[in-house]
């Protein structure tokens, strides 16, 4: 018997929490909170943890088959694109987080932020 709890929540817990944090960024765009930019580095952390999420389900409930060797089996190249594709993440989601995606409260402005980061003033 195979427990799966761990690797769905290790691959598919990242995408629901990303696509969550893109319709609160969407949310605050509509409303003119934050910038166009914002939303597009939220949405390429959404796409980036879709994709892991598609490979672990995809290859969970699909396996090659023949089990062809580590340098022919498609679930190891996928793994190895997502290997070189998370620091592409963790620099979205720092320019989103930057630019003010989750901080910015109502009415504040990215001046008003920016200048209360950047000088430590309230």
């Amino acid at each position: 018997m195979q427990f799966f709890l761990v690797p769905t929540l290790l691959t598919c817990g990242p995408a629901a929490l990303s696509a969550f944090a893109y319709l609160r960024a969407l949310r605050e765009y509509r409303s003119a909170r934050i910038r166009r930019s914002v939303l597009w580095a939220v949405g390429g952390v959404v796409l980036i943890t879709a994709y892991a999420a598609y490979t672990f389900v995809h290859y969970t409930l699909k396996p090659p088959p023949n089990s062809p060797p580590p340098w022919e089996d498609p679930e190891t190249l996928d793994l190895a694109m997502l290997f070189f594709l998370a620091p592409v993440g963790l620099v979205f989601a720092v320019i989103a987080g930057v630019r003010g995606a989750s901080k910015m409260g109502r009415g504040a402005t990215y001046s008003s932020f920016a200048g209360s980061v950047c000088c430590g003033s309230s």
